[in-house]
């Protein structure tokens, strides 16, 4: 029988592959939940405006109130009618973050052809899910039973579109023709919700553009949202680590039991 007293170099040699075999693990789950994380950058987003061909972007404000977690953009730009040129009044607020979410409400009367882009660079990826969103409503404000909004982005047929890393990813609201009777307002383009998932770089830029003309004298407002989340792991991920260390815990149990 061994003398109790002396070193039991197995059991320590055992001891010691067991915590360098639980450190590799935790490190591994540390590893895993950082793979998963949402990187944040403190970036605000900038705003082009483009009313009837003219940039009114000095017109729109970014502002933070919270140290960049998210921005406010807000402006309004008004245009008298000319012998040249009919008049217009376009508002335009939106909230952004930069995980990144863009959230945008624009509201125009008169008969102006719109451009607005609205670009919010991110850290996050690789594989991220986008979801975007719209909605709108058209008033026949001048009463001529008319009423219509037209797409004229060049990268699609519709007013919404969004771009992520110079990539086209999602495109909505392909606008409306409508008549009616008097003064009507309606949903032009319809809401809608669309969901994509994207493998893209550690970094990148999200990008919201909204293109259109309406019909003159009448008003228009959509209300449009991207936003990238980062997907949640499975659980088969964390599970047969977790596993390897209690594994490991019950062996160095069990020749502590040993031993005594």
């Amino acid at each position: 029988m061994p003398d109790s007293g002396a070193p039991d170099y197995h059991y320590e040699n055992m001891l010691g592959k067991s915590l360098f075999l639980s450190r590799v693990l935790g490190l591994s789950l540390i590893l895993t939940a950082c793979a998963y994380a949402n990187g944040t950058c403190n970036c605000p987003p900038t705003v082009i405006v483009l009313i009837n061909g003219v940039d009114h972007s000095s017109s729109f404000v970014t502002s933070t109130s919270d140290g960049g977690n998210s921005y406010q953009i807000a402006g309004s730009v008004f245009a008298s009618a000319t012998a040249g040129a009919p008049g217009f009044e376009f508002t335009l607020n939106a909230t952004t973050h930069p995980d990144p979410d863009i959230d945008a409400d624009a509201d125009v009367l008169g008969d102006p052809n719109v451009s607005v882009k609205i670009i919010q660079d991110f850290l996050g990826g690789p594989a991220l899910t986008l979801t975007t969103t719209s909605s709108d409503t058209i008033t026949d404000t001048n009463g001529d039973t008319h009423a219509s909004a037209t797409p004229t982005s060049s990268l699609s047929s519709s007013i919404q579109n969004t771009i992520v890393n110079d990539a086209l990813v999602a495109s909505q609201n392909g606008g409306c023709n409508l008549m009616g009777e008097g003064i009507f307002n309606s949903d032009c383009g319809g809401s809608s919700t669309l969901t994509n998932n994207l493998l893209t770089a550690p970094n990148g830029v999200m990008e919201l553009d909204l293109d259109y003309i309406f019909s003159a004298g009448d008003s228009y407002d959509i209300k449009a949202g991207a936003s990238m989340t980062a997907p949640t792991p499975e659980p088969i991920v964390t599970v047969p680590l977790a596993g390897g260390l209690l594994a490991i815990a019950g062996i160095v149990e069990r020749r502590r039991r040993a031993r005594g």
